[in-house]
């Protein structure tokens, strides 16, 4: 199998069952792919589609045309519906069924992968059900989920059920090191994200790595309760994003940071092991010199508030902002 599909890295047991089932032409018609967020449903639904639609004898290639175009989601016969609203109304499964009535347009078989399933409303996903219950039988539905418990008991009983498991920190530390990331930014990619194509993607973020960078700034002079952090909110911060998801990020690293400073107040020489910037010991060791562990402790719960706030569409700057003023009112 070509290591052109991520699959194999995120879930290779599951990928390696899979196909096997492939090989064996014993793949169901419909199949529910579900569980922790991120884990591979995407994934895994291409790599069945391109098992479904390969010619090659270990199929999937992953090198032929079809299941280039295919990794492209770019395949004719690959449907792949996908809703920005809060909901999948009646009508796009009525669509749908009736694309699934239609014959090929590059072969006999046809592959329709639904995203976010769990939006179909009840009148959507009993006209899906009427479908489940006499499947075509070259026509192969993927219905993908992160909340298993949203989709109705009658969906779930016509399906093929693929449960998808958080990868291991370790597991995605590894794999991303073998793309030639360093570990310690490894470390600190797979606590942003449990998804290895977008820790990666994270790694060539621009504005991820000038946060990265400016909160090493930051953060000390918010912990000596420099007046100069609150003025960086806006000549830096405000600068560099505005955005509420990139805000979000810098408080998720400044997590990060703080967990660190927490560990080795709370382990000395024992948390070297243990920690995600482990070239920074030193600095910690310096910083809880000056600051009690209890302090640091009060620092990190000002964070969920922050994140809660900027989800309520407080504006970025005034989330900051009160997040430096309350720092400030930690007695030391």
């Amino acid at each position: 199998m070509n290591e052109q599909f991520s699959i194999l890295k995120k879930q290779p047991f599951l990928a390696h069952a899979m196909q096997r089932v492939l090989q064996a032409d014993k793949l169901a018609h419909a199949y529910l792919l579900e569980g922790a967020k991120e884990a591979g449903q995407e994934e895994m639904a291409l790599f069945l589609a391109a098992g479904v639609f390969c010619m090659s004898e270990q199929r999937p290639c992953g090198e032929c045309p079809i299941c280039q175009r295919i990794l492209q989601r770019d395949y004719g016969d690959l449907e792949w519906m996908t809703s920005e609203e809060s909901t999948i109304r009646i009508d796009q499964i009525r669509d749908l069924k009736r694309d699934l009535s239609l014959t090929g347009m590059e072969g006999n078989q046809r592959v329709f992968v639904i995203e976010q399933a769990e939006k179909m409303t009840v009148q959507a996903a009993n006209s899906l059900l009427k479908f489940l219950e006499e499947p075509h039988a070259s026509v192969y539905i993927f219905l993908l989920t992160c909340q298993r418990e949203a989709i109705l008991p009658t969906i779930q009983s016509r399906c093929q059920i693929l449960h998808f498991v958080p990868l291991p920190l370790e597991k995605q530390v590894q794999v991303l090191m073998e793309e030639g990331i360093g570990q310690e930014r490894a470390l600190i990619l797979s606590h942003m994200s449990h998804d290895v194509e977008k820790a990666k993607a994270l790694n060539e973020d621009e504005i991820f790595n000038k946060s990265l960078q400016l909160l090493q700034t930051w953060l000390p002079l918010i912990l000596r309760k420099d007046p100069r952090a609150f003025i960086m909110v806006t000549t830096d911060w405000m600068k560099l994003t505005k955005k509420c998801e990139e805000i979000s990020q810098l408080l998720q690293l400044m997590g990060l940071f703080l967990r660190d400073m927490l560990l080795v107040a709370a382990q000395g020489e024992d948390a070297q092991a243990h920690l995600i910037q482990t070239n920074h010991y030193d600095n910690y060791l310096q910083t809880i010199q000056r600051y009690r562990e209890e302090n640091i402790l009060q620092l990190i719960q000002l964070l969920p508030k922050a994140q809660r706030m900027l989800k309520s569409h407080v504006s970025p700057q005034a989330v900051l902002e009160n997040l430096v003023l309350k720092a400030f009112a930690i007695k030391n």
